[in-house]
């Protein structure tokens, strides 16, 4: 790994999923994989599975730390399965999230 880049093991998707943290300057953006499918669905509701998942309880556990970290440290987030940019971040409401994508993409 480069200096700043971290895996992180993201399990409950496919066996071996990972992601990864990147932090430089101060700045943390962390690149999803496969955790989220449907945004409108599982931010509001995290324990939402898709059948993709091959452990979904692991998938939903995992789903919903990895929204808590990025809420609770405002880190970017980089995600897959999200309509573009997607790249945004992620604040937490009561027991839901709810997804903020960032503007002026490329500025």
């Amino acid at each position: 790994m480069s200096p700043g880049l971290t895996a992180l093991s993201t399990p409950g998707h496919t066996p071996g999923h990972a992601s990864y943290r990147l932090v430089s300057k101060g700045q943390t953006i962390v690149f999803w994989g496969d955790i989220v499918h449907v945004a409108a669905v599982q931010f509001p509701d995290p324990a939402v599975t898709i059948h993709f998942d091959t452990d979904p309880t692991q998938a939903a556990a995992t789903r919903k730390a990895l929204y808590e970290q990025a809420g609770g440290n405002h880190a970017l987030v980089a995600a897959s399965h999200i309509a573009f940019p997607g790249v945004g971040r992620v604040s937490q409401v009561g027991k839901t999230f709810i997804w903020s994508p960032v503007s002026n993409v490329g500025r």
